[in-house]
C-alpha cells in the first residue's frame, strides 16, 4: 500500500451499469444489486480507500478495508429493514386506536361547543345588574375578611368576549 493513489470519484450519472460492475469488480468488489446500490457501493468504497490512505495510524489492507465495506452494506440494509418494520408498527397502531382517536376529537368538540355555550349564558347574566352575593349567611354588614365569616362575593369574575379564546383568557388573567 506504500505507493497506492487516492480514487477519484467519477461521474456516475455519465457511467452505464456495465461500466458501473466493471469499476466494482476492478476493486474486487461485489457486483450485485441494482444501478443505485453499485454507486452506492462505489461511493461508499471510494472514502473507505481514502480516508485509509489520510489515516496515520497503520493503514490496514485492501482485504480489510473490503470486510469494512461489507459490514457498512449488512449495517445500512439492517438499519432499512428495521426503518421499515417501525413503519409498519406505526401504520398498524394507527389503525387499530382510530376509534380511541375519533372517539377523543368527538369529546372534544362537544367540551368545546359546551364550553361556548356557558360562556354566552354567563356573558348574558354579566350584562343585567349586580347585586352583592352572599355566601353562608354572610351579609353586608359583616366583615369580610373575618376569618371565621365566609367571603363576601360582590362581582362576577371578567368573563372573555363571546369569540375569544376562552385559553388564552384565562392565560391572561395569570
Amino acid at each position: 500500500m506504500a505507493n497506492e493513489k487516492r480514487l477519484v470519484r467519477p461521474q456516475y450519472n455519465l457511467k452505464s451499469e456495465r461500466d458501473l460492475r466493471k469499476l466494482l469488480d476492478d476493486a474486487g468488489l461485489p457486483t450485485s444489486g441494482d444501478r443505485e446500490k453499485l454507486v452506492e457501493r462505489h461511493r461508499q468504497w471510494i472514502n473507505i480507500w481514502n480516508a485509509n490512505l489520510d489515516s496515520t495510524k497503520a493503514r490496514r489492507s485492501a482485504a480489510q478495508l473490503r470486510k469494512d465495506l461489507a459490514a457498512w452494506e449488512r449495517t445500512k440494509t439492517s438499519a432499512k429493514d428495521h426503518s421499515a418494520h417501525v413503519d409498519r408498527q406505526k401504520t398498524t397502531w394507527v389503525k387499530t386506536n382510530k376509534s380511541q382517536f375519533d372517539d377523543l376529537i368527538q369529546k372534544a368538540k362537544m367540551g368545546a361547543s359546551k364550553d361556548k355555550k356557558l360562556r354566552d349564558a354567563a356573558g348574558s347574566e354579566a350584562d343585567s345588574a349586580q347585586q352583592p352575593t352572599t355566601i353562608h349567611g354572610t351579609h353586608e354588614g359583616q366583615n369580610p375578611n373575618s376569618e371565621s365569616q365566609p367571603h363576601v362575593i360582590t362581582s362576577s369574575p371578567a368573563l372573555p368576549e363571546a369569540g375569544t379564546d376562552l385559553m388564552a383568557a384565562v392565560r391572561s388573567d395569570s
